[in-house]
């Protein structure tokens, strides 16, 4: 219990965000014309919210399979990076592992970068908490949306914007520490190149692909100093 009210407390900043743009969420997918089960099955089938708005969009204009294959793998690329600090942490986890894998979002990670005052088990239960709270509170607000979407008639022009918004607020809030600085700007650069020099359907791919290739380049240079 004492875990669980640890795990509950610090994942409170997480539930009002989830909530919210899990509502966004919901309220887009059902606007879009997604039905109610394959808007809370994407909770679970896919569990990332800004490939589940980009995945709506996807499934009113039939894509290629390996545009969409492409693009689920840029947009969740940063994931990657996510596992590292984690593989000894979660290399021994017995029953849970593909779970907290495939649990990991942004912000559960970061919450499992905190220093913790626990010994390992604890340290796993509290994962394991965080990780099912967290995604507990996506499916909610995903709920709410497509009960706001049915009851409250109201304008959805701009709603898939709130996952856009999440993001901007998270490199600002990134941008105030000065070690990352540099690299937010760098990032902010090739994304308006990528803009002014490509057909706009392509920016987001080109895009990704230039700033995962610079930071590559950029912790390459940085491990070799």
């Amino acid at each position: 219990m004492k875990i669980f009210k640890r795990a509950f407390i610090d994942s409170v900043p997480v539930m009002m965000g989830y909530l919210v743009v899990g509502a966004a969420y919901g309220v887009y997918a059902g606007d879009a014309g997604v039905s109610a089960f394959e808007t809370i099955a994407m909770d679970f089938v896919i569990f990332a919210g800004s490939m589940q708005f980009v995945t709506v969009r996807l499934l009113n204009h039939a894509p290629a399979f390996l545009t969409v294959v492409l693009l689920t793998l840029l947009v969740n690329f940063r994931h990657l990076f996510y596992g590292l600090p984690l593989i000894e942490e979660y290399r021994e986890v017995k029953g849970w592992k593909a779970y907290l894998v495939y649990a990991l979002t942004d912000e559960t990670f970061a919450l499992t970068q905190q220093k913790l005052d626990m010994d390992r088990s604890d340290r796993i239960r509290y994962y394991v908490l965080i990780s099912l709270l967290d995604q507990s509170y996506w499916v909610v607000g995903s709920i709410i949306g497509l009960i706001l979407y049915r009851f409250i008639p109201f304008s959805t022009n701009g709603v898939e914007f709130a996952m856009t918004a999440l993001f901007f607020v998270l490199f600002f809030e990134a941008m105030r520490e000065t070690r990352v600085r540099k690299d937010g700007f760098a990032s902010l650069v090739l994304c308006l190149l990528s803009l002014v020099l490509f057909p706009k359907e392509y920016f987001v791919v080109i895009s990704l692909i230039a700033i995962t290739l610079y930071i590559i380049a950029v912790k390459g240079g940085r491990n070799h100093e």
